[in-house]
């Protein structure tokens, strides 16, 4: 019987041991799961970018256009619930923020292999 050539990329990949197709499964898997906690830190940071920028916007009193010289009508208590509910949301995305930035370090960075030494030296000791 003749034996089948196997050429190109698919013919290397077929040829391949049960441990390189794992490893390429495995770095596959890495680099998607650290493009996602990447953007999910991206994400966050550009909530937060936005929710301050609104917050800002509450105590822009200016008039509405440049020919106007009568101050915008406000509600002080509107602005200050609005204020405040803000304040609160964006509180909630900075610990969201340092809880992915945290995780995104522990699991793709050397920072968590040296904090991991310290730990068992610590322990040791």
């Amino acid at each position: 019987m003749d034996e089948i050539k196997f050429k190109g990329e698919l013919g290397r990949s077929l040829q391949r041991d049960t441990k390189a197709v794992k490893n390429a499964r495995f770095l596959d898997l890495y680099e998607n799961l650290e493009i996602q906690y990447g953007r999910e830190i991206q994400d966050i940071q550009a909530d937060l970018r936005s929710m301050k920028r609104e917050q800002s916007g509450l105590f822009d009193f200016a008039p509405d256009n440049s020919f106007s010289l009568v101050a915008k009508n406000v509600d002080a208590r509107e602005i200050m619930k609005k204020d405040l509910e803000l304040q609160e949301r964006i509180r909630v995305k900075e610990i969201d923020l340092i809880n992915a930035q945290a995780r995104y370090d522990r699991l793709f960075t050397d920072l968590a292999d040296s904090l991991e030494d310290t730990n068992i030296s610590a322990k040791v000791n």
